[in-house]
């Protein structure tokens, strides 16, 4: 409990830094301090813990009144509604069926004769062919437009530009970066050409981390039932999937050996490797390590302490992360993981012993689906008021409606990633795994559509204060420890 309270006061302190509190806060600290000293000095660890804490918190003070270099040059949206030509380096390139999405960081942009330098990153989509690399220098010119999608914008992805002219300069590219691209682009050609749309671009989205060539009457289906955390490989996504394959790796291969522990933690990463390696993914995979690691020191409950301590460092790296929408997300997935989800599997442990007296097949499906809810609702509880509050709708049956579809996710990603690899080496058995994925895929969108389709599936909130997130975790957290004092003994 105490890494989780030392790191916490560290984040509030860069926090109230980054509001503008700074002299009357550290004012505040340093009598707060003395008094505390002096109360607490009849035990030992209390002091300690209050006087590091707020030592933590002052430090937290001061890291953000660093001072921070200016912005050396305009941003990208400046120029939009505008033709322009500009270069940059290629960060993502993403195939589709009948387009390219590509991410270009801009480096410098000329309208007439001058070049400028100019920051930020343009979304272009173009033809599939000449599709580059990660890496690659390049010059475009075309118009750029504001972006639609919000995802794209909460992205910081603030231009687009459709089939504009794309020249290849070069590749400056790491070697490493150029062989993950290769691996990844391989894999996606392989469900491009074995499944059919609208599955491909789900699989593409599910198991790559590629959304922009799923179908926008599909993405309103998942957003208006709650789900679309399960498109998007993100904390809550990734949170899923951890511990869906905790469970099921340790109903295979046992808990006596960590075994189940260490496959759990290669594929988190090789998943987060092949899906890009984002930063929101590389975010989420740092968190569900940081749960692994609990687990196999033996402390579930102490993956709070672990959890806090690698936000703690990812915050004290970049501010920026604490209005973030993917941290705050992945933060609050796993937070909800372990704190809540224990209490829902243990009363759906009751109600399947009552129900299911023999052991057996149903047993042990019932016992799966029991945590498959768990952490269902628990990463949505944890996760609910962000979602309202950022993208302005709650839908009351995300609980059901995820419990239906989540048990498709996994088999759609071993699929789909069966689909990537045997594709590399023989397009035949890529089509038969094909026949495999398709079901899934099927399914999930059957589910997800069924669900959009009832008249109270979502509302459109408006949540205009933080302060009601604030009362919201306050209660809940609150409620939750109440509880736990009353079933003391």
């Amino acid at each position: 409990m105490g890494l989780l309270f030392l790191s916490l006061f560290w984040i509030c302190g860069i926090y109230l830094g980054e509001e503008g509190f700074h002299g009357e806060v550290l004012t505040l600290i340093v009598s707060v301090l003395i008094l505390a000293s002096l109360f607490y000095l009849w035990k030992a660890h209390r002091r300690l813990l209050i006087i590091f804490s707020l030592v933590l918190l002052s430090l937290g003070l001061l890291r953000s009144a660093l001072p921070t270099p200016a912005l050396p040059a305009p941003a990208i949206s400046e120029y939009n509604g505008k033709k322009v030509e500009l270069q940059g380096m290629i960060l993502e390139a993403d195939k589709g069926g009948r387009f390219s999405s590509i991410l270009l960081k801009v480096e410098g942009a000329r309208i007439d004769e001058d070049w400028e330098r100019v920051e930020g990153n343009i979304m272009i989509y173009s033809f599939n062919f000449p599709l580059p690399k990660i890496g690659d220098e390049v010059r475009v010119y075309g118009k750029l437009t504001e972006p639609e999608p919000d995802y794209l914008k909460r992205r910081g992805i603030h231009s687009v530009t459709f089939y504009p002219e794309l020249r290849i300069l070069g590749n400056k590219g790491s070697p490493v970066k150029r062989f993950i691209f290769n691996v990844r682009e391989n894999l996606n050609d392989s469900l491009i050409t074995s499944l059919p749309e609208p599955q491909c671009s789900l699989s593409q989205a599910l198991t790559l981390g590629i959304r922009t060539h799923v179908p926008y009457s599909l993405k309103e289906e998942f957003r208006t039932t709650g789900t679309y955390h399960l498109m998007a490989i993100s904390g809550l996504h990734l949170s899923i999937i951890c511990g869906t394959l905790l469970s099921l790796l340790a109903f295979l291969l046992g808990r006596d050996r960590p075994t189940y522990l260490v496959l759990t933690f290669i594929l988190i990463w090789f998943y987060a490797l092949i899906s890009g390696m984002r930063p929101p993914i590389m975010r989420a995979s740092i968190m569900a390590s940081m749960v692994l690691l609990a687990y196999h020191l033996g402390r579930p409950a102490g993956g709070l302490g672990l959890l806090s301590l690698a936000a703690a460092v990812m915050v004290g790296v970049e501010p920026e992360l604490l209005w973030d929408v993917s941290f705050l997300l992945s933060f609050s997935a796993m937070v909800g993981i372990i704190t809540l989800s224990p209490y829902f599997q243990r009363g759906g442990e009751k109600l399947v012993k009552s129900a299911v007296k023999e052991e057996g097949l149903s047993l042990s499906i019932a016992n799966q689906a029991n945590v498959s809810l768990a952490l269902s609702l628990g990463s949505i509880l944890a996760t609910f008021p962000l979602i309202a509050y950022y993208f302005d709708i709650v839908s009351p049956i995300s609980p059901v409606a995820t419990l239906f579809a989540l048990p498709a996710i996994l088999p759609i990603v071993l699929t789909s990633f069966g689909v990537g690899i045997t594709g590399i080496f023989s397009p035949f058995l890529s089509q038969v795994m094909g026949w495999l994925a398709f079901p899934f895929l099927s399914y999930l969108m059957v589910v997800v559509k069924g669900f959009s389709l009832l008249p109270f599936s979502s509302f459109e909130v408006e949540v205009g204060r933080q302060n009601i997130i604030l009362a919201y975790y306050v209660m809940l957290f609150g409620g939750m420890l109440f509880w736990r004092r009353l079933k003391e003994p």
